[in-house]
């Protein structure tokens, strides 16, 4: 059993799990053509010291088809996100977190319909060269 803690006694300050994977929904509206993108967001996280947590993330979005069967294209896009944060304990036992994010949203465009190239006109064959 612990001892009892003593009236006004400090507590310790709890120190933020070394590993951290989340799972979390994100939705975007990539552009006025394209409708609502729903995503399932993981982000792993890593506290290197106490107090400070970097990130790496990833949405995994599914693909959305835009314009009309003529031309139209599949919007395949791939969401990258860097985080950090700084935790900072203030008296009274409050905590601050102070974080800043970065992404890349790499996007890739697949041309759907008729997006064949022309079939070539066959060619007469060169004339032989004289004896």
């Amino acid at each position: 059993r612990p001892p009892a803690a003593q009236p006004g006694a400090l507590r310790a300050p709890v120190r933020l799990p070394a590993i951290a994977v989340l799972a979390g929904y994100t939705g975007a509206n990539f552009s006025g053509e394209a409708p609502w993108q729903s995503a399932a967001a993981l982000r792993a996280s890593w506290a290197p010291v106490d107090g400070a947590v970097v990130g790496l993330g990833y949405e995994l979005m599914p693909a959305t088809t835009i314009g009309d069967e003529e031309s139209g294209f599949e919007l395949a896009r791939h969401p990258v996100t860097t985080t950090g944060q700084i935790r900072l304990r203030l008296p009274l036992g409050i905590d601050l977190q102070l974080g800043a994010r970065a992404s890349v949203d790499v996007v890739q465009r697949v041309p759907q319909g008729d997006a064949t190239p022309p079939a070539r006109q066959p060619q007469a064959a060169p004339p032989y060269p004289p004896p």
